[in-house]
């Protein structure tokens, strides 16, 4: 009997495995946030030793939301390290959306394969973006959705504790799903009805949870950069669609590729239209409760829809960004796609469901084959600059940028992101970055705000590939830069010169020590140096290439030299 009753969760099992396997056998993957998060874990994995930061760099901030991911990682850091501990937190997270499709397409009465089609969302956007706790709080959501709808249809009272255990375990993943979790709440308790003491009941674990996040973010003070209105790329957001689903892994091949799921998710849904069909009972709608109109009957029916419909509304018409979020209305399009692609799926014993599985099938090993070339880019890219690391002295301030930046400053054109490399250094090394999330208001290791550097963070966060050399090196030792362009290589090596030596290089990564910095302690308040702020990268690197500059002899053993 157990036997049989696992060969539902073959398929889950199968899809999870295929998708996360990837995730935790490369040395980075080519995730956009994934290295600043990993400075967190590194803080919290090396507190207390002097070698990596100073003992009042930083300072604990526990009881935010979204710390699920560190509290994860940072065990697990002890054992295998801060970037293999935060990538199986990663792995975590993506088998979680599609064990959590699967048991949500279960108890709708669906077949638990159904999950296959969640797999663009499990491996797309949100993990290309690097946004960990929105993927391990959109699985906790899809696992917890049949449970809250059970507790919508006949709430009692002694249920309410494990719901509201459930908007804690939420809001410690992530706020936003908290948020869709109370809504969900709120439209079930709609389609269900009831009398007066029923809604009181459903509200209560509600109305708590909402009253401890409003207290929250009442607490919550935000850095110069979180406090800067920062605004998605313009593009009308329909066409936004398919690149917020499959992410920017490819921007020719990407399109087809979600084409193709369309089309999947689109059959796969047909076949409920389709004759003689034989429909089992949905496990969600026993019955006991009574339907007293033919509307109360529909919505019953089509609740999960509906739900679907509302966080598809909430990505055409929230904005770009808020409260220090980017990328704001992107985060409900995954959410909706989840839902709506196991609610509309035909159901159980529905005609045709052997072929459609199979063709499901392929929806996981097209975004395989979509994502595994930016992901051994990335497992090359940062084996190389591992093998740099050494030249780096412990408990140093670094920055770094990517110079080949394409895509909205931070996906370059492999399909994987090197800006936030100083996270990942700083996890190994100690020391501090320009930008990374120990500076986020939520981080459980938060810069300790009488050592906050934020106007800097802020005048370099959005184009960290043009910052301003002399303020750079007067505040940070080392600069790590990626150029896979040769010819560039070689210019911005000469633009640098004035400011620091090349102490490493290796293939696309240089790696350069300042010559102009006055002091290595990290412990102090932002420094105040005067620039010229039209003295960029950018412009001395334009000023070599056109000649200005071209005949300046190099520096004698210096970065100049080819």
């Amino acid at each position: 009997m157990v036997k049989v009753a696992l060969i539902p969760w073959l398929w889950p099992a199968a899809c999870a495995l295929v998708l996360a396997a990837p995730i935790v056998l490369v040395a980075m993957p080519p995730m956009v946030d994934f290295p600043a998060h990993e400075a967190v874990v590194g803080v919290l994995r090396h507190r207390g030793d002097a070698s990596f930061f100073p003992s009042d760099l930083y300072v604990l901030n526990w009881g935010h939301p979204n710390q699920l991911q560190y509290l994860l990682a940072w065990p697990l850091a002890y054992v295998v390290g801060t970037t293999k501990a935060l990538e199986l937190v990663v792995a975590l997270a993506v088998g979680s959306i599609v064990f959590g499709a699967a048991r949500l397409a279960r108890h709708l009465g669906k077949p638990a394969w159904t999950c296959l089609l969640a797999a663009p969302v499990a491996v797309g956007w949100n993990l290309h973006w690097g946004h960990i706790a929105n993927l391990l709080g959109l699985g906790a959501l899809l696992w917890m959705l049949p449970d809250l709808d059970r507790f919508a249809r006949s709430p009692r009272w002694g249920h309410v504790p494990a719901v509201l255990a459930y908007f804690v375990f939420l809001y410690c993943a992530h706020e936003g799903v908290l948020v869709v979790a109370v809504a969900a709440v709120a439209l079930f308790s709609l389609a269900y009805g009831g009398n007066l003491a029923s809604f009181v009941l459903r509200a209560a674990p509600c109305v708590a949870i909402a009253a401890g996040a409003f207290i929250q973010l009442k607490v919550q003070h935000l850095s110069l950069v979180n406090e800067a209105y920062l605004t998605a790329f313009s593009t009308t957001r329909v066409r936004m669609i398919p690149s917020t689903i499959v992410g920017f892994y490819d921007l020719q091949v990407g399109p087809y590729v979600f084409d193709f799921i369309g089309i999947v998710v689109v059959l796969n849904a047909a076949r409920a239209f389709l004759p003689a069909q034989k429909e089992k009972p949905s496990r969600a709608d026993p019955g006991p409760t009574p339907v007293t109109s033919r509307w109360r009957a529909l919505a019953q029916r089509h609740r999960f829809v509906v739900l679907g419909v509302v966080l598809l509304a909430a990505f055409f018409v929230l904005p770009p960004s808020y409260n220090g979020v980017l990328f704001f209305f992107h985060r409900f399009l995954p959410m909706a796609w989840c839902i709506l692609v196991v609610a509309t799926t035909a159901s159980t014993g529905a005609p045709g469901e052997r072929a459609s599985r199979l063709v499901c099938a392929a929806v996981p090993a097209a975004m395989l084959a979509l994502i595994l070339p930016p992901f051994i880019a990335s497992h090359v890219a940062y084996r190389q600059l591992d093998a740099l690391l050494p030249a780096v002295e412990k408990g140093s301030g670094i920055f770094s940028a990517d110079l080949d930046v394409e895509l909205m400053n931070a996906i370059n054109r492999q399909g994987f992101s090197a800006r936030n490399a100083q996270g990942h250094i700083v996890a190994k090394r100690g020391g501090r970055a320009l930008a990374d999330y120990t500076q986020s208001p939520i981080s459980p290791a938060l810069v300790n705000p009488a050592y906050a550097w934020q106007v800097i963070a802020k005048d370099t966060y959005i184009r960290p590939s043009n910052f301003r050399p002399k303020l750079i090196f007067a505040s940070f030792r080392y600069v790590v830069l990626h150029v896979a362009d040769a010819s560039l290589a070689l210019l911005t090596q000469a633009a640098l010169d004035r400011d620091a030596r090349l102490i490493a290089q290796d293939s696309a990564w240089l790696v350069f020590e300042s010559s102009i910095l006055e002091t290595k302690s990290l412990d102090e308040a932002e420094p105040k140096i005067s620039f010229d702020p039209q003295d960029t990268l950018g412009s001395r690197i334009r000023e070599i290439a056109s000649g200005v500059l071209g005949d300046r002899p190099p520096q004698s053993g210096g970065p100049g030299e080819p």
